[in-house]
């Protein structure tokens, strides 16, 4: 397996299965068909991925097979297919490649707000489906974070803060070009509330 940089998502799934609430296993693969209209169309370059959860609760991610499909995803007609061998996280992806040197990404919350009531987004300008999530963090700073410093430098991107709260969503989102070691924060005082309809809209409506 190869470990996972930076990526666009085609899916990101977590596939459960219990009995009197014990979790049972499977001993057969699990077929799992994911519409390619959330890629923008078929990308012959995704490939599966598997998760872990690590012992500071962070979602690891592991590559499956490669880009032509062997022990992973294939296109056909309008979806991915993918063949799970356990139950558990999963994600359709492919690599995000550019050019231009690295960084870490990091971003601060608004007070009050942590990796256990929000979260923080990273979305690609120009990349329908550049959707990521900021999926480690340092509880000492509060800083939410990424596994690998793999976000180019110069990317403009829009940074997105969301909590919910009973069907209501705070937000906040951010306009961003990516400069080394640099720290996005968000303050209350930006944030606003919204529908789920409303926010899923605001979303979709981004660069």
């Amino acid at each position: 397996m190869e470990t996972k940089h930076c990526y666009y998502l085609g899916g990101e799934f977590l596939l459960e299965a219990t009995q009197n609430g014990i979790a049972i296993e499977t001993n057969c693969d699990i077929q799992l068909v994911v519409p390619h209209s959330l890629t923008g169309g078929a990308d012959a370059a995704m490939t599966l991925w598997e998760g872990t959860i690590d012992a500071e609760d962070n979602l690891d991610w592991d590559r499956v097979g490669d880009a032509t499909g062997q022990g992973g995803v294939f296109v056909e007609g309008g979806a991915y297919y993918a063949f799970l061998g356990q139950f558990g996280w999963s994600n359709i992806d492919r690599f995000y490649n550019d050019p231009r040197p690295k960084t870490l990404i990091k971003a601060q919350a608004p007070v009050g707000y942590n990796f256990t009531n929000s979260a923080i987004y990273l979305s690609y300008d120009g990349e329908d489906s550049g959707l990521a999530s900021l999926d480690t963090y340092d509880g000492t700073l509060n800083l939410f974070s990424e596994h690998y410093g793999q976000i180019p430098i110069g990317l403009e991107c829009h940074v997105i803060f969301a909590t919910e709260d009973n069907g209501i969503w705070r937000y906040a989102v951010k306009a961003v070009t990516i400069v080394a070691d640099d720290i996005i924060t968000f303050d209350f005082s930006e944030t606003a509330l919204v529908t789920e309809s409303e926010f899923i809209n605001i979303i979709n409506a981004l660069p």
